[in-house]
């Protein structure tokens, strides 16, 4: 539970990193927001918000990754605008292609662009709409001329050789021919193409009939598959036995004993995995939870019927037979979206089983697929949960991940050798998720890695890390940008950058210290000082001067500028956005020669108040922490002297 700390107490580093550091321990990494509220720290979570400018700041400071950065992903929340145009034009300039990419290739993206141009602007078509508003247009993606008849024809000589009839549509989009449907569809070539194959559409013949409950018999079962078996020295996989007018048999091989599967070889080429102690599990979800069992000595059962009464062709995940003589079944749900026929059909099962149980009165425990997204210490501790809130004597074995991952693809030593030959081909450093990306199996890797911690977990372990990129964007580089921009009459501003759809530059004077610190160094003046020097003639009737004049008699009655609610008042609504106009009411009190309440800060002052501030809270004040201590004074006067990068060196 949260204990109620002194005042000020969460505003010291110190404290902080006393409560963060056996979490740290525990997890391996910066714990996230709702990992410290489970662990009863819903204060320090709010605190690292209030006084240390956030997760994601305080964790970069002290060198430890967060969640988000542990799997490789960018921190939710991070999207803004700005950040999707800029990121989008760098992806069309790194492609050098001069057309709106499609959706497909936008999600290939490791960055989640597509994902951060749905969030912020709806949809695609407002995105290019906005895009154009900037003057970034680009022609729509031409469209593939890939299908002609030679092709289809080289296409489709294999598979006709291989089955003896043409295929139908569903046959083609099992192949992952969808494109060659549509191509046949929609020029009408079904008639042609087989007159030129001299070849008929598969008919009826290749479909064996069978009498009602034919497959209620595992005999029956037995005697089909021992045909199909000595005829072909192997169990044909599931697309093969539709073919072969046996695709009723692949739905009920599970139900012979294993003892028979294995005589023939079943589980060579299925998708069936065995676990540590020989079950017969059909997913790697499924593998994991029966090794985590026998590793604690659970009893239990596979793939049995719930009820030999009700619902006959239900079957269980796992029954289990726990210490207390409590029998529970295991359900690991999987597909929780309704985003296809198949998964709605999978969730209106998946509702029909749950009944099953509810009306045996049977106690179910269920697992949902999302879990397994998380690292292996998370899963094992959610299944030890599951356990103990059926059995709360139950304790489990430490984590044996040998043990628990036992006949998966999974293997931490394996992912260790890899990346140590990445490293050594890399010059010793450690690849980037970039990098793993272009290798052929990259993506599966990269999910391992994630399994175990991510890559600062590997990085530990190789003692390596990645190459640090050296930026374009130096001084002179930067210089020669803004002479192309405006012949280096000065710094443009933000908005200017915008509208011109340079970021990049932006970016540039960003790493490079802030708008302040290259004008200083570049020795150009910012827009705001050249436009000073150089103003432009104004298009509002309010120009200073008469403004001062309409001024002058009011200041004379009140003794100073009236505040803005007295202005309204007054029926003077119009000087007031003469005001905002002219620099505002500071401004116009240092015009007036009036007593302004702007502190002149220098750059003596603002260390000072700086290096009280670390003495207090043993971190660099940001912005946001400013702020929070009521002083935006002092933020402004950071600004004025060249920003925070600047005083951070300094």
């Amino acid at each position: 539970m949260n204990k109620r700390q002194s005042k000020g107490y969460w505003a010291d580093v110190g404290n902080v990193r006393a409560q963060l550091d056996p979490l740290i321990h525990k997890y391996g990494r910066f714990p996230s927001g709702k990992e410290m509220i489970k662990e009863g720290l819903s204060s320090l979570a709010k605190a690292i918000s209030e006084h240390h400018g956030g997760v994601p700041y305080f964790a970069k400071k002290i060198g430890v990754p967060t969640y988000d950065e542990a799997i490789g992903r960018n921190h939710q929340y991070t999207w803004t605008k700005d950040l999707v145009i800029q990121r989008y034009q760098d992806y069309v300039r790194a492609k050098n292609i001069d057309y709106y990419p499609s959706r497909i290739e936008l999600q290939k993206e490791g960055n989640k662009l597509y994902t951060g141009v749905i969030s912020i602007f709806g949809n695609y078509r407002k995105f290019k709409e906005l895009l154009a508003e900037k003057c970034f247009v680009l022609k729509p993606k031409p469209r593939a001329t890939r299908w002609t008849w030679e092709v289809a024809v080289r296409e489709l000589e294999p598979i006709i050789k291989k089955t003896g009839y043409f295929p139908s549509q569903s046959d083609l989009t099992g192949l992952g021919l969808d494109g060659l449907r549509g191509y046949i569809v929609k020029h009408g070539l079904n008639e042609r193409l087989k007159q030129h194959f001299s070849v008929s559409s598969r008919s009826r013949k290749y479909t064996v009939s069978r009498p009602p409950k034919h497959w209620f018999s595992e005999k029956n079962i037995f005697l089909e598959l021992e045909k199909i078996y000595l005829h072909y020295g192997r169990i044909p996989s599931q697309s093969e036995l539709i073919r072969l007018g046996y695709g009723s048999l692949h739905n009920h091989i599970k139900r012979l004993p294993e003892q028979v599967l294995e005589q023939f070889g079943g589980f060579k080429n299925s998708c069936l995995i065995k676990s540590k102690d020989g079950h017969y599990i059909r997913s790697i979800y499924e593998l994991i939870f029966d090794n985590f069992l026998s590793h604690n000595n659970i009893a239990h059962e596979t793939e049995g019927l719930i009820s030999k009464t009700i619902g006959k062709n239900y079957r269980y995940d796992f029954k289990l037979a726990l210490t207390n003589s409590k029998l529970v079944y295991v359900e690991i749900w999987g597909y929780t979206r309704n985003r296809n026929k198949f998964e709605r059909k999978y969730h209106e099962k998946r509702l029909q089983k749950e009944r099953i149980y509810h009306r045996l009165n049977l106690p179910l425990l269920g697992i949902e697929a999302d879990i397994f997204s998380e690292s292996f210490a998370s899963i094992y501790r959610l299944f030890t949960r599951k356990i103990r809130s059926i059995d709360p004597c139950f304790y489990p074995k430490p984590i044996n991940l040998d043990y628990i991952l036992w006949g998966s693809q999974y293997s931490e030593q394996n992912i260790v050798t890899q990346l140590k030959e990445l490293t050594v081909k890399n010059g010793g450093y450690f690849p980037s998720t970039g990098q793993l990306r272009l290798l052929d199996c990259g993506e599966g890797l990269i999910t391992r890695m994630q399994k175990f911690g991510g890559a600062a977990y590997f990085k530990t372990i190789l003692g390596a890390d990645t190459a640090k990129k050296e930026s374009k964007w130096n001084l002179e580089y930067l210089r020669g940008q803004l002479i192309a921009i405006n012949q280096g009459d000065y710094v443009p501003s933000v908005n200017e950058l915008k509208a011109m759809g340079r970021l990049d530059v932006l970016g540039g004077i960003q790493k490079n210290g802030g708008f302040k610190v290259v004008a200083r160094k570049l020795q150009i003046p910012l827009r705001s000082d050249f436009l000073t020097r150089n103003p432009k003639p104004s298009r509002s009737k309010w120009t200073q001067e008469r403004l001062v004049e309409e001024l002058r008699p009011i200041v004379n009655h009140f003794g100073n500028v009236p505040s803005e609610s007295q202005l309204i008042k007054l029926g003077k609504g119009g000087l007031v956005f003469a005001i905002k106009r002219n620099g505002g009411f500071v401004r116009i009190k240092e015009v007036l020669k009036l007593k302004s309440s702007r502190k002149k800060w220098d750059e003596h002052t603002v260390i000072a108040e700086i290096d009280h501030i670390i003495k207090t809270t043993r971190v660099f004040p940001t912005a946001a922490l400013l702020q929070s201590m009521k002083k935006g004074g002092l933020v402004s006067g950071i600004n004025s002297l060249g920003g925070f990068n600047y005083f951070r060196d300094k």
